[in-house]
């Protein structure tokens, strides 16, 4: 099995405790064409760059489900006919694999040479920077 993520915009015409009916509809589609829903999740309500079948604002929720490829089409094409999904957007998920972060080294001489430089550099200029606004303070005239 393949593991995919589906992302659909339910319009705000529902009202956050009415929307558990259309997220049992869209797993029932996902189910019926022998997927299994692994994970679902609200990413709450937004307002949409344009209007969408007459809808400014809409929920966006997500869906992880693992399913075979061949199945797939024909759920996109139940998700596209469903009249209270305004867009979806089906996709395969790719498995990431992190890599554990270098362990940090002790700083080398060179390294800190380096910083007694910066730090050498640093207290030069706030001494330019003290004594440029000491003559600029200065009466002039």
């Amino acid at each position: 099995m393949t593991r995919y993520e589906l992302m659909y915009l339910v319009p705000t015409k529902y009202a956050e405790d009415e929307l558990g009916g259309v997220i049992g509809q869209v797993r029932d589609l996902v189910i019926k064409h022998g997927g299994k829903v692994t994970f679902e999740d609200s990413l709450g309500k937004k307002r949409l760059a344009y209007p969408i079948k007459g809808a400014t604002t809409c929920y966006y929720l997500l869906s992880h489900f693992d399913a075979e490829a061949g199945t797939v089409r024909a759920l996109d094409q139940d998700l596209r006919l469903h009249n209270d999904v305004v867009r979806h957007l089906l996709v395969k998920r790719s498995e990431v694999t992190r890599k554990a972060a270098p362990a940090p080294t002790a700083p080398t001489a060179a390294a800190t040479e380096e910083s007694k430089q910066e730090d050498r550099q640093q207290a030069k200029l706030a001494d330019l920077d003290r004594k440029l606004d000491e003559l600029l303070t200065k009466d002039i005239i």
